[in-house]
């Protein structure tokens, strides 16, 4: 679980630099193995400038209220039936968060959501928080895209690599028996 959580946290780091992002969380569903919710979080340095001078009370981006948030959008990207607005970046805009600001004055705050895939289904997200103005290019959202297609990466390589010492186990256990 934790070659897991450090792949991710690298991953959300990466995936903020591409898009802008002050934070980001993994967030995966729950499956035969594994419990669901948040997996890995990473805040980077611009996070905590953010924080400090754009209203946000606590000293990071990731409030309580963007955590449910990003949680949900999670959750409705693995229960869609049909599968296809699963698998699309999802852009939404954030309730504002309580600091110092008043009356909308605070940063606007966008959840982007990109689906973690594994054989065609969705197992989770990777949910970057961006604070501030602008937009974000559609070049910007297919690399978020394609760099979520890395977890199933992860997994096929992790699952040869447990194959090849199970199958290196055998065959010294075989070797053995034989001498």
């Amino acid at each position: 679980m934790l070659e897991l959580q450090a792949f991710l946290t690298g991953l959300l780091r990466r995936q903020c630099e591409l898009v802008g992002g002050a934070a980001g969380l993994a967030i995966l569903a729950p499956g035969a193995s594994r419990r669901g919710g948040v997996v890995a979080r990473f805040q980077s340095q611009r996070a905590e400038a953010v924080a400090g001078h754009g209203g946000l009370a606590g000293g990071g981006v990731l409030t309580a209220a963007l955590v449910a948030r990003a949680e949900r959008m999670a959750e409705e990207m693995c229960a869609d039936p049909t599968g296809e607005g699963a698998t699309r970046v999802r852009v939404e805009q954030a309730a504002g968060a309580r600091g110092t600001a008043m009356y909308g004055e605070g940063p606007r705050t966008r959840l982007i959501a990109a689906p973690l895939l594994t054989e065609g289904r969705v197992e989770g997200a990777c949910v970057v928080v961006r604070v501030g103005e602008g937009t974000v290019s559609d070049e910007a959202l297919m690399a978020l895209a394609l760099s979520a297609a890395q977890f199933e990466a992860f997994l096929w390589r992790r699952q040869c690599l447990a194959e090849s010492e199970q199958k290196t186990m055998l065959r010294e256990t075989v070797e053995l028996l034989d001498a």
